[in-house]
């Protein structure tokens, strides 16, 4: 009497190709296989991926540390296994998220951020999410502000550093227009 033992097929993982994401980002992973009633389990630099599903796919991020990571999934069927290809992901180092300082005012803001990053990350005020407002302000490992603002708007703050831009700070600060003189 023999056993008759299916041949399993190697699963695949998309996307295959080398993948650079921010640390603040997420990337999605969809395995596919022709096994026979396949689990999943996916794998970050051999091991168990942390908070990994055990379904088709996956969602890496956006807690992943800046360095190199590898992702693969192991299908099991029948008692048996094979293991994906692998990709890499290339994660970049995000600038850190700070809070957007000045409140609600009438007729003018000092508008600011709680902290900031050192000088390799550039800070850019928005008025009403559009305007730019100057130039971009360096970080100074410090609390900063960018000037009275008299302009009525909603101000927020985007973060760049040279591979991660346009991370948007926490909050904002409101600047209303003055009332009119009465008459």
């Amino acid at each position: 009497v023999y056993n008759w033992i299916p041949k399993l097929t190697t699963p695949t993982i998309s996307p295959t190709a080398s993948q650079t994401i921010c640390s603040h980002e997420t990337l999605a992973f969809t395995s596919s296989t022709t096994n026979a009633s396949p689990t999943y389990q996916w794998l970050r630099n051999g091991g168990n991926a942390a908070g990994a599903s055990t379904s088709a796919n996956y969602t890496a991020g956006p807690s992943l540390t800046a360095g190199s990571h590898y992702f693969s999934v192991k299908v099991i069927s029948g008692g048996c296994y094979r293991i994906s290809n692998v990709t890499k992901v290339t994660v970049n180092a995000s600038p850190a998220v700070y809070n957007v300082t000045g409140g609600t005012q009438c007729g003018t803001a000092l508008v600011g951020l709680s902290s900031s990053d050192d000088n390799t990350v550039s800070y850019q005020l928005v008025r009403n999410g559009v305007t730019n407002v100057g130039s971009p302000v360096a970080g100074s490992s410090a609390a900063f502000n960018f000037g009275s603002q008299a302009t009525a708007g909603t101000y927020t703050v985007l973060a760049s550093n040279a591979l991660c831009p346009n991370i948007a700070m926490t909050g904002s600060s409101l600047v209303n227009p003055l009332p009119a003189n009465p008459t």
